[in-house]
């Protein structure tokens, strides 16, 4: 589990560190920076885990560089850097020289030091969830494995493993389901024979392919193709909760689509996973207050811009009135009537 992150010179974060728990809900208006924090932990712990696609996910972190409206004059240098049980380890590249390569170091005080694999064990492998219901409703290819996509794709395959496999989650998946959709029964899989046109040779490819069904009271079995957005997406995330081993799972937009009750349901989901399953972290960014109502105060930060157009950042909790003021607010009263503005004044 990763206890921070440190992010330097990445689009609006000229330095920008922040302290993680089991749950972090980013809160802010547009353009604070929320997303960035998302992209920079996916690329880089994927990075750190798959050497294969390094170079690949070092460009996509280079090209959030800072504007040089907002860089700092004497330093040159941008990367992330993360903290879990004491150790430490950074990627840093140079905003001056973009042809040099990115580089993990478990010190950024020694950077000849050289990266470990039992180092790089320690830290968590990401997930990264902006998920589209027209993508989770589309039959998944099963030679693409059991992986759920960015976008929701494959949730199909994911859930026809997690039945075979009879191991509860996919009953658990369901029962926090019908929390949020009381109407829902079952969620179901059926494997066919699909065809895709090739036009690179004119040909007709079949493919063995899963369908996501869902069994309702009184209308019985529907296909994806049918079912409501916001129904999918809670799956989407519901399953990408319930995944295999030491996993940071990053949503973004965890609200899209849902109903304020199915919110409150969905939020209860998540920290009851958490309960039971010490290896999962989230971070998450919303704009929605029953998301944030969803989550203990302490688990809330808060993002803005001071005057120069640099992202900032505090802890609701750290608000200097909010212990008065949350004796008569719930957290999203007390963002409402505090703002973001005390977050340029505020103690680092």
């Amino acid at each position: 589990m990763l206890d921070s992150v440190q992010i330097r010179q990445l689009r609006r974060h000229l330095d920008t560190r922040i302290e993680l728990g089991p749950l972090t809900v980013l809160a802010g208006p547009n353009g604070v920076g929320k997303s960035t924090i998302l992209e920079a932990l996916f690329a880089s712990l994927s990075a750190l885990h798959d050497s294969g696609r390094s170079g690949e996910l070092a460009t996509a972190i280079q090209q959030m560089g800072t504007a040089e409206g907002l860089r700092r004059p004497d330093d040159s240098s941008a990367g992330i850097e993360c903290e879990s049980q004491s150790h430490q380890w950074s990627g840093q590249f140079d905003l001056s020289d973009p042809s040099r390569s990115f580089r993990f170091v478990e010190d950024r005080k020694d950077s000849a030091k050289p990266f470990s694999d039992q180092a790089r064990a320690r830290f968590p492998r990401p997930t990264l969830l902006r998920l589209r219901a027209d993508a989770i409703r589309r039959p998944a290819d099963l030679r693409q494995g059991s992986q759920l996509h960015e976008d929701g794709s494959n949730l199909a395959a994911v859930l026809a493993r997690l039945t075979q496999l009879r191991d509860g989650r996919i009953e658990k998946i369901e029962g926090a389901l019908k929390a949020i959709v009381p109407t829902v029964l079952r969620v179901f899989t059926e494997n066919g024979e699909l065809s895709r046109y090739n036009a690179l040779d004119s040909t007709n490819e079949n493919y063995l392919a899963a369908e996501l069904f869902i069994e309702f009271e009184q209308i019985g079995r529907v296909p994806a193709a049918q079912i409501s957005s916001g129904t999918l997406l809670a799956l989407g995330l519901l399953t990408a909760c319930h995944g295999e081993g030491s996993h940071l799972l990053l949503i973004d937009d965890a609200e899209q689509g849902l109903h304020m009750d199915a919110q409150h349901a969905l939020m209860v989901a998540i920290q009851d996973v958490l309960r039971h399953t010490p290896q999962l972290q989230i971070v998450l960014c919303t704009h929605s207050p029953f998301i944030m109502d969803g989550a203990q105060v302490e688990q809330i930060v808060l993002l803005g811009m001071d005057p120069s157009g640099r992202a900032v950042h505090g802890k609701l909790d750290k608000h200097p009135d909010a212990e008065r003021l949350l004796e008569i607010l719930s957290p999203a009263e007390l963002w409402s009537s505090v703002g973001e503005a005390w977050l340029s004044t505020a103690a680092p």
